[in-house]
């Protein structure tokens, strides 16, 4: 996918060429779903996931050269936050660049 369109599109196109991917193979994917955040049994606000798959996987797209702490940091917090993945702070994060 990113061979084809190469370098220098916006993050939503690549979101875009990778979700019709995904769903080439089959898969369910949705795409900026919002994720709500509580606090205390309360809704504070939203976060939006850029994919899911098949309900069991959050897809982070970015367009960057590396990939930061924030952004594991924030990939942390929605999995957490949609109940697809409860961790604890000593868990290893694995990252796959494509």
């Amino acid at each position: 996918m990113a061979k084809e369109l190469g370098y220098g599109f916006s993050k939503e196109i690549y979101t875009n060429a990778l979700a019709v991917e995904l769903r080439k193979d089959n898969l369910k994917v949705a795409e900026g779903t919002p994720i709500d955040i509580f606090y205390d049994g309360v809704c504070v606000g939203t976060s939006q996931a850029d994919l899911i798959v098949e309900e069991k996987v959050i897809v982070a797209v970015t367009v960057d050269d590396g990939i930061d702490a924030a952004s594991i940091a924030q990939c942390q917090h929605d999995l957490k936050a949609t109940g697809l993945y409860e961790f604890t702070p000593w868990d290893s994060w694995k990252i796959q660049r494509f």
